[in-house]
């Protein structure tokens, strides 16, 4: 009994839980009761419609046919004491009866109900031009006028109570087409209530249904009439979309109410499913995916946008692999500017050497030369002098050859040693060459790396203003302290956050990770748990229907206790004739009474209980599932969203 109880109360704290709001459960039910209410009120009132016309249509055949008949007889019998050919009671133009007045025999055919002149009575002008609108089928064109015979008084109560129901019929079934006529039902007790379901503000009392013909009933009676038009016109006026899904007027299209619209759908047709004993939804789960990407475009093939995106992927990697447009066309630049500044230098020497050749110059230079010339020729007699006078000794030759001798092979040697030293530059020259090569060839690289993590040119997003590009002469002693005191230090504190955001996304890897797992475990549990409360739920289900099948035989059995006290109470009144005191009827009869009305209380208590745990049982079925399909749904949006985080960071 303990665990019961604890189960009973676990029950009704998770009813409490997943309850929704009163204003959910009136949205819910009207949500899923209003459109199939609506529709089938459509289709009722289609059929109605079709069956009217069919009965109109009928009525008008059978009346033109007796009509027909009749006129015949009358022809064949001749003059019988009528006052006139027309009918004996007909319709006017206000709706009333009324006989033709004795004295106005007319014998030709007349299209007014009087018999008399259009310009003797302005009302039955009017009536011929009402005749005029309505229908040739259901008009008369022989003897006795344009209108249906109507052969009942117009006092008959019959009569009247049958055409006050079959009007509020008519109108009662355009806003309700699931109403039926009570046949044992009283038209002054029936309309009161059918009204007052409608909310109708005033009061029609049963008196004024008895009464209809009386001049105080009819002013009520006709309100209620427009009363009910006005009902029928705004109900026909109103769309169920709209009171669903209302557009504001500043919406440029309706995308949320028509997702909204396939949303309820899906909640309509899976209540009624559930309600009818299914436990998946799978079709219809299929179904709102497909019908959901098709509304936001994404049902299309896609294997022609990942081609397309694959080309393109391709095509960036091919503009990222190229040199850059603006470093080529700067180099371009200084290209240009140093043949500018030779072409200038070229200028001035040609002017200067253009200068040079000016005629007072040549003179100049003339003078100059010939002065040479001349100490040269000075000179050149001094030395000749001096080689005719001079004498040398053997040994002085021998000592000059020696000289020379020596002197070759110092000339020898040293030209030996240059020869040797342009090989070791030759050498040189060829590995810093091939050092500028690897230089230019790291330079690049790096160049690419940098452009592609947005460090080339200086305005890119993580240069900050400083210039991370690398030229082949970065090796010079500028160039060197420039990089050594701007760049290198900049590179390694982008270096230092790099590793650090790295090792940050690797531990938001392994949280998410841990995340996702936790989730998978509680997704599982909820679908556990979920399983377990709709197969409570069924449970449920069964014993309410073993409840409301015991109610049922309760009823049954009260019934027949009912109709026994009945017999009895009838039995004591019959008995009240014979020898019994009067006093022992009475107290038989009072008892029998008293136990009526208990038997009766305990029928409507019971009524009420069942009645409100229907009520019960369907609130917190609705607002069970309501609740699980959003925390189911809240979770697979959070798993995509973690597992669409986790493929952009890798």
């Amino acid at each position: 009994m303990d665990k019961k109880r604890r189960g009973a109360e676990n029950l009704s704290t998770f009813m409490d839980d997943v309850m929704p709001t009163p204003q959910c459960k009136e949205n819910i039910e009207a949500a899923v009761a209003h459109p199939l209410q609506m529709l089938a009120e459509k289709k009722a009132l289609t059929k109605e419609n079709k069956t009217l016309k069919r009965k109109l249509e009928a009525t008008a055949d059978e009346c033109q046919a007796n009509e027909t008949q009749e006129q015949t007889e009358q022809m064949a019998s001749g003059d019988s004491g009528r006052p006139s050919m027309g009918p004996l009671r007909v319709k006017n133009d206000r709706g009333s009866v009324s006989k033709p007045k004795a004295g106005e025999i007319s014998c030709k055919p007349s299209t007014f109900t009087l018999g008399i002149l259009p310009q003797d009575s302005k009302d039955a002008f009017l009536a011929w031009v009402l005749a005029q609108r309505v229908p040739r089928r259901v008009r008369r064109t022989t003897v006795g006028g344009d209108f249906i015979k109507e052969t009942r008084p117009i006092s008959s109560r019959a009569f009247k109570d049958e055409s006050i129901r079959s009007l509020l019929t008519f109108m009662y079934n355009l806003l309700d087409p699931s109403y039926k006529v009570n046949a044992n039902g009283k038209v002054e007790e029936e309309i009161p209530r059918l009204v007052k379901e409608l909310g109708y503000p005033l009061n029609i009392t049963r008196s004024a249904l008895l009464s209809v013909g009386s001049p105080h009933v009819w002013p009520s009676l006709l309100a209620m009439l427009a009363w009910l038009c006005n009902m029928i016109e705004v109900t026909e006026e109103t769309d169920v979309d709209d009171l669903l899904f209302p557009v504001a007027s500043d919406a440029a299209f309706d995308s949320v109410n028509s997702e909204n619209r396939l949303k309820w759908q899906f909640a309509e047709k899976s209540y009624q499913q559930f309600m009818q004993g299914a436990d998946s939804f799978e079709e219809l789960e299929d179904e709102f995916t497909r019908q959901t990407a098709m509304f936001s475009g994404d049902d299309g093939d896609t294997n022609e946008l990942k081609l397309k995106c694959e080309e393109l992927q391709n095509a960036l990697n091919i503009l990222e692999d190229e040199p850059d447009e603006l470093s080529t066309k700067r180099e371009l630049l200084m290209t240009h500017n140093t043949d500018a500044a030779k072409l200038e230098n070229f200028v001035t020497s040609l002017e200067q050497h253009l200068n040079k050749d000016d005629p007072t110059n040549l003179q100049i230079e003339i003078q100059d030369l010939e002065a040479e010339l001349s100490g040269l020729l000075t000179d050149n007699k001094k030395k000749e002098g001096i080689l005719e006078t001079q004498e040398f000794s053997q040994s002085d030759v021998d000592k000059i050859k020696t000289e020379r001798q020596e002197i070759q092979r110092q000339a020898e040697r040293a030209e030996t040693e240059k020869h040797n030293i342009e090989e070791l530059i030759w050498e040189h020259e060829m590995q810093i060459g091939k050092q500028n090569t690897q230089i230019e060839d790291l330079c690049q690289e790096y160049n690419k790396v940098a452009m592609s993590a947005h460090l080339i040119p200086a305005s890119a997003k993580n240069a900050h203003g400083i210039d991370y590009r690398l030229w082949p002469d970065t090796m010079s002693k500028h160039e060197h302290a420039k990089f050594a005191a701007n760049i290198q230090p900049a590179l390694n504190q982008i270096l230092m956050k790099s590793r650090n955001s790295v090792r940050q996304l690797s531990e938001m890897k392994l949280n998410a990770k841990e995340d996702f797992e936790q989730l998978a475990e509680q997704l599982a549990e909820r679908q556990d748990s979920l399983q377990q409360e709709q197969a409570a739920l069924k449970r449920m289900d069964d014993s309410h229907a073993l409840k409301k099948e015991q109610l049922q035989n309760e009823v049954q059995r009260l019934d027949a206790d009912l109709e026994k006290l009945r017999n009895e109470i009838c039995a004591l009144q019959a008995s009240a004739c014979g020898a019994q005191s009067g006093d022992e009827h009475q107290s038989q009869l009072k008892m029998a009474r008293e136990r009526f009305a208990a038997q009766k209380q305990i029928r409507d208590r019971e009524l009420k209980e069942m009645v409100s745990l229907t009520r019960f049982s369907l609130s917190a079925i609705i607002g069970h599932k309501m609740k699980m399909q959003q925390s189911v749904q809240g979770a697979v949006e959070y798993l995509e969203k973690q597992v669409e985080k986790s493929g952009k960071k890798k």
